[in-house]
């Protein structure tokens, strides 16, 4: 099983590729950090919410991250709702038990290699728990950001760029049957006839396409257009319903979708599955029945495989002249039937299905259901999602340490610490010194250069903490010479995919087992001392979140944290008058509401007890628990490569990231001279840049950038040289560059990667100004994270080229603070308010704006 997914999609329901940009969306999260939760407690896994994957509240289904079967789930009817003080009418808060637990077993390839370790696999059984899902009623709940969707009954008709009878108005072309718009705007009535724009969200409208708006009329004299037979023009098109997962137990409406049909069998006897009912006796492709999920048998086939089979009633009681039976059996696995709809059988409990349901990576768990806590005087109303991925298997230190002996796949350079023949250089200062931490580097990520002596070696570039005071990191280069690798005593060597141990995976033990005070340095290895010193940014002995949600922004650190492997107690057994929870009741003593409508949220939740006998979960409750980000990296073949064009989509700042260059590669095209993956001067006030727009001459903290997106040397320390410069200084620097360092090209990752800290510190700067007291007295405050995209991304770019002027502030920023998206977009496409803006970057704002993404 090599099919891994991550549990979240993107909007448009493609799968993220890549562990660091799931890394990256988890850093908005605010709690719920692996190992480290609410009020620093043991936290076995990582939340996932509307401040990372709004669209898994409504459009995209939380999904299941491999191969593997539901083993117990519980669906609440509704929300439970608990409150703080006992009167009726006090402040209520909702939140959800909803879960699904799945249990998974991995097993490498097969070891090809002759000899005693032939066709040996490593292989682990391994359980995700997805907490905190939507209940069932929900479901039916609409999505209130869902655009008003028409589609095309009647075609024939024009669609315009403006409004018929508006200065400039022209025909863009004629609309076909079956094209469906999302309604953004309606214009007032002119000569009788009412205007809408539409986003084109299926078929095209002349050369317009997917994402293009157009206008068209809708109503005339206040009524809907018909055709000349009374037809509607247009209808509406409903919102699209939620996905209901295949796991729920209960009544299945379903279809046939097998060619030949579905084969009806005779009930079963003796335990055994019945005899066909007649040879020509199938329920024909198409057709519905019912059965119930709870009372399926598994069979097993002659190949091996077991399927599932029901007893089913069919909808049609004749079927081209045949009389169907009442009821028959029938084989209902994937590949025969498709699930039309469930009602589920039991709701508001835990059920552990007598046979295990099998479900596939990708396969729709849930939504994000709504997790409401009390927050002062009022509350926080987050949608959320309890993930994580733990293990029983005694294998586990085998799998760990590849017992297969596995030596193909991904490889890796493993470089120990306190080597005296690997001498490192500050990049800074370029003074020498011994590397102070074992590294790991991806081997095909490696540049070869030759050393003094003209021998290959991998240069390697690490970040590691300073030695001085006042600067947290530094920045090291060192050369590894390619022949010392794997030489005895080198303390070189090179690993693969498969020796999880070697590439960082640690166990990690919590030896106070009556506990759930969070994981600290006295309690567990040195191991984990060190990481927590680091994290403690403010040297007082505790980790807050915040310090841990900071630090993990620094990728090496994040990759060493999340490679740990905690052996602890599950939170998920233990009811609030347990002994675990001691500490816990000693620091709510005084706040006896608070505490009482806590140890009410903890009896409600906990379930380990009803399933571990069945499942195969260990009583005493004491499990290994992975970060479920990087398990899932780990143990991945199909996450996408550093150059996949998948790396010129950001998530945020789209606009300016496509006008500071282009990806013609190509030296013979005319547009390669906008190519961003190399170093340019763009001309000006400008200073070297590398990416898209990422300005040397302004970074503050190009080092630590440079180095988190992987940029090696030679490059890395010319790069480093161009810090500050710009104008003609620039210009002059960039002359005097070797053929080498003109001709380096950066992957699209990294690109990407560069791109992130220049939209953060352009978003910053946008805040900062709109927290100037005189723009708050004028224009209110900004909530930037309920502005409209759009407006975002376009007042990003104005800061960049420096077009977000006191003067251009003056008549934009209200319609930025009250997110006013139609006055926003006037001002930008008003010519006569940006007049210094060179025509092109004028242009491609205003279609920026016009185009849906």
């Amino acid at each position: 099983m090599s099919d891994f997914q991550f549990p979240i999609r993107k909007a448009d329901g493609s799968p993220y590729k890549d562990a660091d940009h799931v890394h990256r969306l988890l850093g908005d999260e605010q709690s719920g950090f692996y190992l480290l939760g609410q009020n620093r407690y043991w936290h076995g896994g990582i939340h996932i919410s509307d401040r990372s994957a709004p669209q898994c509240v409504y459009n995209q289904p939380v999904r299941c991250i491999a191969e593997g079967e539901v083993v117990a789930y519980r669906l609440n009817k509704d929300y439970l709702v608990s409150q703080l003080e006992p009167e009726s009418d006090a402040q209520k808060f909702q939140y959800s038990t909803s879960f699904c637990l799945v249990r998974h077993t991995h097993k490498s390839p097969p070891n090809p290699e002759e000899g005693p370790n032939h066709g040996k696999q490593n292989s682990l059984v391994f359980y995700s728990l997805y907490m905190h899902l939507l209940p069932y009623d929900c479901y039916r709940s609409d999505d209130p950001t869902y655009k008003k969707r028409v589609e095309v009954v009647i075609g024939g008709w024009s669609a315009r760029n403006v409004p018929l009878g508006e200065p400039g108005s022209m025909k863009l072309g004629v609309i076909s049957p079956g094209t469906q718009f999302d309604i953004v705007e309606e214009s007032a009535p002119s000569n009788g006839y009412r205007f809408v724009k539409g986003v084109i969200v299926r078929g095209q409208v002349g050369r317009l396409k997917k994402g293009d708006e157009v206008w068209f009329a809708d109503q005339r004299d206040g009524q809907a257009i018909r055709g000349e037979h009374g037809q509607l023009q247009l209808k509406p098109v409903a919102a699209p319903a939620r996905t209901k997962p295949k796991y729920w137990q209960g009544r299945v409406t379903a279809r046939v979708i097998n060619d030949s049909g579905m084969q009806m069998y005779c009930p079963r006897a003796n335990g055994e599955f019945g005899i066909p009912i007649s040879s020509n006796c199938h329920l024909p492709h198409g057709y519905g029945f019912s059965f119930d999920s709870e009372s399926t048998h598994p069979v097993r086939m002659q190949d091996g495989s077991v399927l599932p089979t029901a007893e089913c009633i069919p909808y049609n009681a004749v079927i081209r002249g045949e009389t169907m039976p009442q009821s028959y059996w029938a084989f209902v696995d994937d590949k025969s039937i498709e699930h039309l709809s469930v009602e589920p059988s039991r709701l508001d409990s835990v059920i552990v299905p007598g046979t295990p349901i099998p479900i596939k990576a990708g396969d729709p768990i849930g939504y994000l259901g709504l997790y409401e806590m009390p927050d002062g005087a009022s509350k926080k109303t987050p949608h959320q999602m309890h993930f994580e991925i733990f293990t029983c298997d005694p294998g586990l230190d085998a799998f760990l340490n590849n017992d297969a002996k596995l030596t193909h796949g991904k490889q890796y350079l493993e470089v120990l610490k306190l080597q005296p023949t690997i001498v490192g250089r500050d990049t800074e200062t370029d003074n020498p010194t011994y590397l102070f931490k074992d590294h790991i580097f991806a081997l095909n990520a490696l540049p070869i250069v030759k050393d003094e002596n003209r021998n290959d070696a991998y240069q390697i570039t690490v970040q590691e903490r300073a030695r001085t005071k006042g600067k947290p990191l530094r920045s090291l280069t060192a050369l590894i010479k390619k022949d010392s690798v794997d030489q005895e005593g080198s303390g070189v060597r090179i690993v693969n995919q498969y020796d999880l141990s070697a590439i960082g995976f640690k166990v990690v033990e919590q030896h106070a087992q009556n506990s759930f005070n969070p994981l600290t340095p006295e309690r567990i290895d040195s191991f984990y001392a060190h990481l927590h010193a680091l994290a403690d940014r403010n040297s007082d002995g505790d980790v807050t979140a915040e310090e841990l949600q900071e630090t993990l922004k620094n990728p090496e650190f994040r990759s060493r944290w999340s490679k740990l492997i905690a052996y602890h107690h599950t939170e998920w057994q233990t009811k609030s008058d347990g002994d675990r929870w001691q500490a816990y009741r000693e620091q709510l003593k005084d706040n006896p509401d608070y505490l009482r409508h806590e140890s009410e949220r903890i009896d409600n939740l906990v379930f380990w007890d009803d399933v571990a006998k069945a499942v195969g979960l260990p009583e005493d409750g004491r499990v290994w628990h992975f970060h479920p980000v990087e398990f899932v990296a780990a143990l991945s073949d199909n996450l996408i490569d550093e150059d996949s064009l998948d790396w010129l989509t950001v998530p945020h700042g789209q606009l300016t990231f496509d006008v500071e260059g282009n990806d013609v590669a190509d030296p013979a095209n005319g547009l390669h001279r906008y190519f961003s993956r190399k170093v340019h001067w763009p001309g000006g006030a400008s200073g070297i840049t590398i990416g898209r727009g990422y300005d040397l001459g302004q970074r503050p903290n190009p080092e630590i950038d440079l180095v988190s997106a992987g940029i090696s040397e030679p490059l890395l320390g010319w790069l480093l040289g161009a810090k500050g410069l710009s104008g003609q200084a620039a210009q002059a620097y960039l002359g005097g560059a070797t053929a080498g360092i003109k001709n380096s090209v950066i992957s699209r990752k990294q690109q990407y990667d560069l791109f992130l800290p220049v939209y953060e510190e352009m978003k910053k700067n946008v805040l900062r100004i709109s927290s100037d007291k005189r723009l708050l007295s004028d224009y209110g405050s900004l909530d930037w994270n309920n502005t409209h995209p759009k407006i975002q991304d376009v007042t990003v770019d104005l800061i960049y080229r420096g077009d977000y002027t006191a003067p251009s502030r003056a008549y934009i920023q209200r319609s930025i603070v009250e997110n006013n998206f139609p006055a926003f977009c006037q001002i930008i496409r008003d010519r006569s308010r940006w007049p210094n803006v060179p025509p092109d970057r004028f242009n491609r704002r205003a279609l920026y704006l016009s185009v849906t993404q």
